[in-house]
């Protein structure tokens, strides 16, 4: 019997081509550190073929995120189950941004719109000492995750920080007001490209129809105006293609727009004010 070491190490070298199409950049201490995460065992314990469906997972491409239901995120490690999108390392440049713009403007308030994880949202709460937050997603499945991730994570959060998660279909029934808005929506055309292990994530998360890309994002801004208190900051992630047509679309509603960019000198964020 071989030990866990081993036999992932046999397993990545029979596999390795197939394995870099769904797993661009992924080397034999990064799966064997997956893998002791998913099962329990150490490196060097007998395999145990009661895992095998680790295996049989990865040959299908499942991303390891879902297979060890963990994704580091911001400061954090969040849990993840395939209603939620897997975290990216470029929107930890939304939460630098937003944090900076409540700190700097002394905001009392902020709405999350699609919360998914909670992984933004439960970022913010940790670097600050005083704020209302309240997020929202259109799927009751990713608003139970998020509350999970809230539990695991209360512990980390000032007292004066409130934190709510509601199902509701952007900012649709919530009686309240923000100072700030931020939101990671979907932003996927259809006709896209898009890496091949998104089949695995929530859809409703990630894509709109090309013919409804516009009015998706007419209502968003309307109802982000509408429930942004005077002076208010919005700020968005979005699709480095559709950035510029977004901003165009975004100075009908607010005042002042700007496109931001990531590490990458990528087009990555709108920033509007009310």
């Amino acid at each position: 019997m071989k030990s866990v070491k081993d036999l992932i190490a046999t397993f990545y070298n029979e596999n390795q081509a197939e394995l870099e199409q769904s797993y661009p950049g992924l080397r034999v201490p990064y799966l064997l550190e997956k893998f002791i995460e998913y099962s329990g065992l150490k490196e060097n314990e007998t395999y145990l073929k009661s895992h095998d469906d680790f295996f049989e997972q990865l040959k299908i491409g499942t991303p390891l995120e879902y297979l060890t239901h963990s994704k580091f995120f911001y400061r954090s490690q969040f849990y993840v189950n395939n209603h939620v999108l897997i975290p990216r390392s470029e929107t930890e440049i939304l939460v630098e941004k937003a944090v900076l713009l409540i700190q700097n403007n002394e905001l009392k308030s902020v709405a999350e719109v699609g919360v998914g994880s909670g992984c933004i949202s439960l970022s913010i709460a940790q670097e600050v000492s005083r704020l209302d937050l309240i997020g929202t997603d259109i799927s009751q499945e990713a608003i139970e995750v998020a509350k999970i991730n809230l539990q695991r994570h209360r512990q980390m959060i000032s007292r004066d920080v409130t934190v709510k998660f509601v199902q509701a279909d952007k900012l649709s029934g919530i009686d309240k007001t923000f100072d700030m808005i931020v939101s990671n929506p979907p932003y996927i055309k259809n006709s896209d490209e898009v890496h091949i292990n998104t089949k695995f994530e929530p859809n409703l998360a990630l894509f709109i129809a090309d013919d409804n890309y516009n009015s998706w994002f007419e209502d968003l801004f309307n109802q982000v105006t509408n429930k942004l208190t005077e002076k208010g900051i919005f700020l968005m992630e979005g699709h480095e293609d559709h950035l510029n047509s977004l901003q165009t679309l975004a100075s009908q509603y607010f005042t002042r727009t700007e496109i931001l960019q990531d590490y990458t000198q990528r087009d990555r964020f709108l920033l509007a004010y009310k």
